[in-house]
């Protein structure tokens, strides 16, 4: 298993999962039960998403909230 993180905030955002297995189930700051297929396999749309319900979540829609996510992935770092 492995995860990818970055700052939200003052917060940390993770998602974790066995990236090359379809099934498994994604862990972490991921609302929905969405498994490794979901996302073609990539930590970072996983990511992504979990970001974008952050910003729904702060009631952050448009412009604003893509900049904020846009912002967050580059900062976005694997963790062993």
């Amino acid at each position: 298993m492995s995860t990818i993180a970055t700052k939200w905030g003052a917060d940390t955002v993770r998602v974790s999962a066995d990236w090359g297995q379809a099934s498994d189930q994604i862990m972490g700051d991921l609302e929905g039960g969405y498994q490794v297929a979901d996302f073609g396999h990539s930590p970072r749309a996983a990511l992504r998403m979990a970001l974008e319900q952050c910003a729904r979540l702060e009631e952050l829609e448009g412009v604003e909230a893509d900049a904020l996510v846009d912002e967050a992935m580059r900062g976005a770092k694997e963790e062993m």
